[in-house]
């Protein structure tokens, strides 16, 4: 079963909107929580 997670990006810029979805990796799924901060990759 394939997991989303809706993040927030802690960026102030006018182009960038506030929330993205992600995929969880299988092997993170039991690590997290809602609340958690995560690395993310972010770019064009």
């Amino acid at each position: 079963m394939s997991y989303c997670a809706e993040v927030v990006i802690d960026v102030k810029h006018p182009d960038i909107k506030k929330q993205y979805t992600y995929m969880i990796p299988d092997e993170l799924i039991s690590e997290i929580s809602v609340g958690d901060m995560v690395v993310v990759p972010f770019s064009r």
